[in-house]
């Protein structure tokens, strides 16, 4: 066990752009008809801003998940260079709640990109019709709680903090457009150092 300080790290709109990722493709898989700018995405998940059912936009965002299209997503720059300069002063732990069907996909992109730094994967499965996991759509704070404590937890939804009080000593907010951060990644980093 490393004596290092302790970070979990969202996967998806805090390490990647998986939702400006996605709607782009999305917009044109369906012809750019009725899909908002990502700066208009006041609420995630976006199924009403972009006109469709729920169902659908979780099928369409697991396919993207898993495409070489998302395999490609780029590391967030601000992030990477967080990474560059601090990296090798705590020990990451990546947690993500998605369907089991995407997990590979993102444990290779972590891996991939950021596996100088990143030795824990942990995933929270999400619900999905159809598959019935133990422990689907459980409360990332249940992990926490068995990862120990944890100097920071980053995510871009203020939700996921609650129930890890116990745990983590500090949670920062990643900028999106559907929270309320308005300091820049870069500037929420700066808080680690």
């Amino acid at each position: 066990m490393s004596d290092r300080p302790r970070i979990v790290w969202d996967l998806d709109d805090t390490l990647n752009p998986l939702m400006r990722a996605w709607l782009a493709w999305a917009s044109r898989e369906a012809g750019g008809k009725g899909f908002p700018e990502y700066e208009c995405l006041t609420q995630n998940p976006p199924h009403h801003l972009c006109g469709i059912p729920h169902g659908e936009y979780l099928d369409s965002l697991d396919r993207f998940r898993i495409s070489a299209e998302g395999a490609r997503m780029p590391v967030e720059p601000q992030a990477l260079a967080w990474f560059e300069a601090h990296g090798h002063r705590f020990e990451h732990h990546v947690l993500t709640a998605r369907p089991a069907s995407t997990v590979h996909s993102a444990a290779d992109w972590v891996f991939r990109n950021l596996g100088t730094w990143i030795r824990h994967f942990h995933f929270v499965p999400a619900a999905r019709p159809g598959a019935d996991l133990p422990d689907a759509g459980a409360a990332k704070s249940t992990v926490i709680e068995g990862i120990g404590r944890c100097a920071f937890f980053i995510d871009d939804t203020e939700g996921n903090f609650a129930g890890t009080e116990a745990w983590v000593k500090r949670c920062l907010l990643v900028p999106q457009p559907w929270n309320h951060q308005t300091f820049s990644l870069a500037e929420v980093l700066q808080q680690i150092c």
